[in-house]
């Protein structure tokens, strides 16, 4: 063999007495290249089929929605700051990691804001910039807290943050005055923050999931969170529902021996003075 071996002294001597010819190794290195060019160009149709959902965004859908679910994405795109008219957008289901504080600057006019089921650590604070939210679907995420900005949302009607890692909430959390509903299922809060008896347009709450002190919730939220937990789940509805069932039949079979009754009572007292007693027929 002429020339070095392109390995270190223990790979060289290893080199040698395996005895790869040299075609052997051409070979090897060629397809190790064509893997690499192929992967390349696997990358390169990925980003240009992000980059035309984007301009068909601008051009067809006049920059007001975004989908860009279920693309691999590490991060979110910079031409996405482009889209100043955008109202929804939805990056489901991809690796990333982070909001860029600059496009919570740029991305005024977001109204919906789906990045569930991804890598998201934390939240920028000017989060609250994005005034007009009001959709945050943060579900499935790696979030151990939320903002302050959060309760700078005035808007903000639903949010979703259930399957994170959250240990508390922010008290601002109770400024939400428009939020119907909040689910936080499966975190690791221990308290809520007495604020949130101001949330007095919620409807539907989930904080099933939770090593919270139940007996420490509000009255209202802990009917509220029953209810949630009642609608969802088959064996409490099928229970309710085989309770009302028996009852009705109590209340049916009550009413009928009633009427029974009474009819029986008439029949046998003034039958017999009009009719000579022939009873009820």
């Amino acid at each position: 063999m002429d020339g070095p071996v392109p390995f270190d002294d223990e790979g060289e001597a290893k080199g040698v007495e395996i005895g790869m010819p040299d075609d052997a190794l051409v070979a090897a290195n060629d397809q190790l290249a064509a893997a690499a060019e192929r992967e390349g160009a696997e990358d390169a149709v990925d980003s240009a089929e992000i980059l035309n959902l984007i301009e068909d965004c601008k051009n067809v859908r006049e920059g007001l929605q975004l989908d860009l679910p279920k693309k691999g994405l590490l991060w979110i795109p910079n031409q996405v700051k482009s889209l100043r008219r955008l109202r929804v957008l939805n990056l489901r289901a991809n690796q990333i990691s982070m909001i860029p504080t600059e496009l919570c600057e740029t991305l005024t006019d977001l109204e919906f804001l789906s990045i569930s089921w991804n890598r998201l650590q934390y939240l920028p604070e000017n989060l609250s910039s994005m005034a007009r939210l009001r959709t945050i679907l943060l579900q499935n995420n790696q979030l151990s807290e939320l903002p302050e900005a959060i309760g700078k949302l005035p808007l903000l009607q639903e949010l979703r943050v259930d399957n994170n890692v959250l240990e508390a909430l922010p008290p601002t959390i109770g400024k939400l005055a428009l939020l119907e509903l909040f689910t936080m299922h499966n975190n690791k809060v221990r308290d809520l923050p007495p604020s949130m008896m101001g949330l007095r347009s919620l409807k539907t709450l989930d904080i099933t999931d939770n090593p919270l002190e139940y007996e420490n919730i509000p009255d209202s939220l802990h009917r509220l969170n029953e209810m949630h937990e009642l609608l969802h789940s088959k064996t409490k509805r099928r229970a309710i529902i085989t309770r009302a069932n028996a009852i009705r039949r109590t209340i049916r079979t009550a009413v009928r021996d009633e009427l029974f009754a009474g009819v029986g009572q008439e029949g046998a007292g003034g039958g017999g003075a009009e009719d000579g007693g022939s009873g009820v027929y």
